[in-house]
């Protein structure tokens, strides 16, 4: 029986746990509502500021991927 999960919501949340999940053998589905930006014809731009704080930086570290962004 395969591990399964489902998660409602691509934002910050909800990518770090489909990222665990994924981490921990399970297979993930993530639904997200808004369309995805690198396609979508957005007006404001795409661009988006962000400042990470030590339990950000502690949160992609636990998924591995806190070199690659530093």
């Amino acid at each position: 029986m395969s591990k399964r999960i489902t998660i409602v919501g691509a934002g910050l949340v909800g990518s770090l746990l489909a990222a665990l999940f994924g981490k921990r053998g399970y297979t993930v589905e993530v639904f997200e509502r808004r369309p995805d930006i690198r396609n979508a014809n957005i007006s404001a731009g795409k661009s988006i500021n962000m400042a990470c704080s030590t339990r950000g930086w502690k949160a992609l570290d636990l998924v591995g991927a806190g070199d690659k962004v530093r």
